[in-house]
């Protein structure tokens, strides 16, 4: 089973002071997962994640020069790394796909090359190998919008296609995955990938599937899901993202509460969940979603999203320029703090040894 864990805020908060505990002992964050079972890191990459005054946009900075400090945790600790492609200065999801500031105005063909390029790139200037690359963020809705939103689906399947043939001529040994949200939406992916190979999509080898309980459906529909894609396209699957809470408690930030994003658990979510938000229900969730794993051949396995993300000053989403990039609405802060696998302190949480367990 794939055990991953999302780290890729983590030099960032190290520069920026956070410290990370495992019974009460200092340690790399990515040596404690290790030490628990993991076997996958997943890292992001943002094109130019800088203000045109090269002011940070924040949600890690996570340029090539960041990712490379976390691939070199990944080669210290001997653990494999899976890299996600924004493609975007900043988020990409379902509701942005921003297009990188140095590619706008250019044509579909000047961009696939830029896809190409810039994935060839990051590949070719990492001392330590991915053994998984990831085309794209959340590609629901598209990529590089407005050109390769889901209207212009020719051209979103040219972009991806340039992904994985950079990929594929770097190394053929590293494994491709396209990765949409929502895992419960049978109809989503049914028509999507239908769409994808219709309009000339290049072969990959893993679907991945973000989960979260506080938007989607319960483990059955995921389940339901799951089966029917693995029938129908003959691929494996990775949960590419889940995550769960462990407290409604708040958490302290250095900032002002008008400035303060808040917790992504709004009160209205909450009867969405099927678990307790608390440090046991953090783990009865991911030994019911391990006992899902289990059932289904060709599921590969799963990767904790913002595991990392502890409350540190300075650790939050976005700075004012990065919402100017993308677009949105402030306010600032961490949103995700109280679904990390630390607590507000930094310590490890038991959900850890539950999945070690799996």
């Amino acid at each position: 089973m794939i055990k991953g864990f999302d780290m890729s805020a983590l030099a960032r908060i190290y520069e920026l002071g956070g410290k990370y505990y495992e019974n009460g002992e200092e340690k790399n964050a990515i040596e404690i997962v290790k030490n628990n079972g993991a076997n996958l890191i997943r890292l992001r990459i943002f094109n130019d994640p800088y203000s045109i005054n090269k002011k940070e946009y924040g949600g890690g900075i996570c340029d090539i020069s960041y990712l490379k400090r976390n691939v070199d945790y990944c080669e210290k600790y001997q653990i494999p790394y899976l890299l996600d492609f924004h493609y975007s200065d900043f988020w990409a999801d379902p509701g942005k796909q921003t297009m990188p500031k140095a590619w706008i105005g250019k044509s579909v063909d000047e961009l696939v090359e830029e896809i190409y390029d810039f994935t060839y790139f990051v590949l070719n200037n990492l001392s330590y190998r991915p053994t998984m690359v990831q085309i794209g963020n959340e590609i629901t809705n598209g990529m590089l919008w407005p050109i390769g939103d889901t209207e212009h689906f020719d051209n979103l399947v040219s972009f991806v296609n340039s992904g994985i043939k950079a990929v594929n001529d770097f190394d053929s040994n590293i494994k491709t995955m396209i990765h949409l949200d929502n895992g419960t939406n049978e109809e989503l992916y049914d028509t999507w990938f239908e769409k994808y190979f219709n309009n000339g999509g290049m072969d990959f080898d893993y679907i991945g599937m973000s989960y979260y309980q506080i938007w989607n459906k319960g483990l059955r529909f995921l389940e339901d899901n799951i089966i029917k894609t693995i029938d129908k396209y003959h691929k494996k699957v990775i949960i590419a993202e889940t995550s769960y809470p462990f407290t409604i408690d708040d958490y302290k930030e250095n900032i002002p509460d008008n400035q303060r994003k808040g917790m992504a658990l709004k009160k209205e979510l909450i009867p969405n969940l099927e678990f307790d938000i608390s440090r046991q229900g953090q783990c009865d969730y991911f030994d019911s979603l391990g006992k899902l794993i289990k059932r289904i051949d060709d599921l590969e396995g799963f990767i904790y999203w913002g595991s990392e993300l502890i409350p540190y000053d300075g650790s939050g989403w976005a700075t004012y320029e990065g919402i100017e990039y993308v677009k949105e609405k402030g306010p600032l802060g961490n949103e995700w703090a109280n679904q990390a696998i630390f607590d507000y302190d930094g310590q490890t949480l038991p959900v850890l040894n539950a999945i070690k367990k799996l």
